[in-house]
C-alpha cells in the first residue's frame, strides 16, 4: 500500500467518530469535575500515559538528545494548552471554550505562513 493511498474502512470511520465524541464530551466532564481544572488536566494526561507508552516504547531507544529537547518543549506547550483550555471552563461555557480551541488552526496557519515564509503550511491539505 502506498503512503498516500487511503482506505476508508468502516472500522476506521467508527473509531474516528468515537474519538470525536470523546473529545466533544471531554469539556463537560472537566466542567462538572470536583477537582480544580489544572488537576483535572494533569490526571487526564497521567491516565493516558499507560495507554500510549506501548505504542512508543520501541522507538524510545533511537531518540537523540536534540529530540529529547524538542519533545520536552512540545510537552510544555501541550501542558500549557491543556491547562489553559481546562481553565477556560471556569470563565465561559463549554461551547465557547471548545469553539475557541477548535479555531486554533485558523490562527496558527497564517501566523506560521508569515513567520516561516513557507507556502507548504498552506498547501498541505491540497496534496494527494
Amino acid at each position: 500500500m502506498k503512503i498516500n493511498e487511503r482506505k476508508n474502512e468502516t472500522s476506521d470511520i467508527m473509531l474516528e467518530l468515537i474519538a470525536v465524541a470523546f473529545l466533544a464530551t471531554g469539556g463537560i466532564f472537566i466542567k462538572i469535575s470536583a477537582l480544580s481544572p489544572i488537576n483535572t488536566g494533569f490526571y487526564r494526561v497521567l491516565f493516558s500515559l499507560p495507554l500510549l507508552l506501548p505504542l512508543a516504547y520501541k522507538n524510545l531507544k533511537n531518540i537523540s538528545k536534540k529530540d529529547v529537547l524538542i519533545l520536552f518543549l512540545a510537552g510544555c506547550f501541550l501542558a500549557g494548552d491543556v491547562a489553559l483550555w481546562n481553565l477556560s471552563f471556569s470563565y465561559t461555557s463549554v461551547a465557547n471554550a471548545n469553539l475557541l480551541t477548535n479555531l486554533t488552526p485558523f490562527t496558527v496557519t497564517p501566523v506560521s505562513y508569515f513567520s516561516f515564509s513557507k507556502k507548504k503550511y498552506l498547501n498541505f491539505s491540497l496534496q494527494v
